[in-house]
């Protein structure tokens, strides 16, 4: 809370900077349960975006997000998929497709899959569990071809020393005294 104070008088014409940190703090206050000191934070956050980045910009698309999970939070259903649905044709652009298959290692595929994920639970909270089923196995995809890929990519890591596990080379046990 205190650092959301200083913040205001801070960085000023540093926009970007400050959506982002806005968006730190807003996010820090609603994972610790803190609704009511989110709100203003994150409502400032999304008002800076939209005045000063653009709309693709990762710190609006982070704002808008992290507002849809408030009102989530706060039982604004609709609201919540108000936001998410601003933030998805956004975050397919980014992905690099609005349909089909999108790059793994693209760090906006996560983004993609946590925001399909969203939309289909507000889909449920609004009542309309039929229009949650398509978000929620797209993201489930998305997700499992992130997975697969981090899995594909410590596992070129992984090498077997005499004594040790797959994967922790130059690592001692933690069991060995």
């Amino acid at each position: 809370k205190q650092a959301d104070q200083r913040l205001a008088a801070t960085f000023v014409g540093r926009s970007e900077v400050r959506v982002e940190l806005s968006n730190t703090i807003g996010a820090s206050l609603l994972h610790l349960g803190d609704f009511e000191a989110a709100e203003p934070v994150v409502q400032r956050a999304v008002a800076q975006a939209d005045q000063a980045l653009p709309a693709l910009h990762p710190q609006t698309l982070r704002a808008l997000y992290l507002r849809s999970q408030l009102h989530r939070a706060r039982g604004r259903p609709q609201q919540a998929r108000d936001d998410v649905d601003r933030v998805l044709p956004a975050l397919r652009l980014r992905a690099g497709s609005s349909a089909g298959t999108r790059t793994p290692a693209d760090e906006s595929t996560v983004n993609l899959a946590d925001a399909l994920l969203q939309r289909a639970v507000t889909a449920t909270d609004l009542g309309v569990p039929a229009e949650a089923e398509h978000p929620a196995d797209e993201g489930i995809t998305i997700g499992d071809l992130q997975l697969d890929l981090e899995r594909a990519i410590t596992g070129a890591f992984d090498t077997q020393v005499p004594g040790r596990p797959p994967g922790n080379v130059g690592v001692e046990p933690h069991n060995r005294l």
